[in-house]
């Protein structure tokens, strides 16, 4: 996988599966404006990772029709998607491909921002890959 190199791709792009592994990065249009507004009006040059993650956590916190959780969910592709892959294999299942385990663990998004608190010093894909593993390996388990 070739990793996401600047901040609007980071919080605007999202996996493509092909055959079950990555293939490469979608763009959503509507995320990139949103992110090149938000930076506009923020007068930021990009600014940091770090930076987007708090701002986007904190509006979506607050925010009424949750369009800030899309950016989140862009930025924790990558780590869903290390964790599924890592998980996946170390459960050896054939019942579920790489792919199901990532759609598993990224359907469970708003568990990972409900319980995750910035002022604990945790970065958010830290926090997201424990929660993100845990997820697959209990549906796993159960099943």
């Amino acid at each position: 996988m070739r990793p996401r190199q600047n901040i609007i791709d980071l919080f605007s792009t999202f996996i493509q599966f092909n055959a079950d592994r990555f293939s490469h990065w979608i763009t959503e249009p509507k995320l990139r404006r949103s992110m090149e507004n938000a930076i506009t009006r923020l007068q930021q040059s990009e600014g940091s990772e770090s930076f987007w993650v708090l701002y986007w956590y904190k509006y979506w916190q607050t925010e009424a029709n949750n369009f800030s959780k899309f950016h989140l969910t862009a930025y924790l592709q990558e780590s869903c998607y290390w964790t599924a892959e890592k998980t996946s294999n170390n459960f050896g299942s054939n019942q579920y491909t790489l792919s199901d385990c990532f759609q598993i663990a990224i359907a469970n998004l708003d568990t990972v921002l409900k319980g995750y608190n910035p002022t604990q010093g945790f970065p958010l894909k830290n926090y997201a890959s424990a929660i993100f593993s845990s997820t697959i390996r209990n549906l796993l388990r159960d099943r």
